[in-house]
């Protein structure tokens, strides 16, 4: 069964196609191909996954600067950055 790889942003709903600038790459090489699958089933296995629990946030790890500045992203528009 042949494969082509598609990479990008675009998702398959209406607002994708007709309201927002979406991108994507059709790619039509059988390595690339091979090369994307193997890298994600690598990224997907179990062990790969970010893990939460009481003991464990990962979100806790995160500098202060870096909370502020995604703070100010989602309170302040985009056009005003």
């Amino acid at each position: 069964m042949k494969r082509t790889p598609i990479i990008g942003t675009f998702n398959l709903d209406p607002r994708s196609a007709n309201l927002n600038t979406e991108c994507l790459a059709v790619i039509r090489n059988a390595r690339i191909e091979q090369d994307l699958r193997h890298a994600m089933d690598v990224d997907t296995q179990p062990e790969n996954a970010w893990h939460t629990n009481a003991d464990f946030n990962p979100d806790g790890a995160v500098s202060a600067g870096k909370r502020i500045k995604v703070w100010f992203r989602r309170a302040v528009p985009k056009a005003v950055l």
